[in-house]
């Protein structure tokens, strides 16, 4: 679990003196311009709601066990993005969906703090951050499977 994620879709090397990148994550105050137009109350969020109570009655349906771990970005982004409660509607939704569909929801407030110093860019993290949520992750998923 240590090495999967942040190998998966790393690119190959070019063999330049420059460390090849996880992502090609734009710079971060072009990565906040690009979710304040794109995250928020759009036109397909009932549709994606709709979509993912779907997913999840499927999942329950066929006894497989589902767990949503709320998302991190950077706090400038998350703080500059987040101007119109758009997280704290999602995370009440899924807190509802997950007692109705039964399945596991962790919000932020149960994940270790990420500071600015935990990120690579404005959605990855770095490998001081990875290595907090690596370790959050394999603890909750003992936890769950006990």
């Amino acid at each position: 679990m240590f090495g999967y994620w942040w190998n998966k879709s790393r690119p190959t090397s070019d063999n330049s003196n420059t460390p090849a990148r996880l992502a090609d994550a734009p710079a971060l105050q072009q990565a906040i311009g690009y979710l304040k137009r794109n995250v928020g109350h759009k036109v397909l969020v009932e549709a994606n709601f709709r979509a993912f109570r779907q997913f999840s009655e499927q999942l329950t349906q066929h006894q497989i066990r589902l767990i949503v771990i709320e998302g991190q970005v950077h706090p400038d982004a998350r703080r500059a993005c987040d101007t119109d409660g758009m997280q704290q509607t999602t995370r009440q939704r899924l807190t509802e969906l997950a007692v109705e569909h039964r399945f596991t929801f962790v919000p932020s407030a149960d994940l270790p703090e990420f500071s600015a110093a935990d990120f690579a860019d404005a959605y990855h993290l770095n490998p001081t951050g990875r290595r907090k949520l690596s370790s959050f992750l394999a603890a909750c998923l003992i936890k769950l499977t006990d």
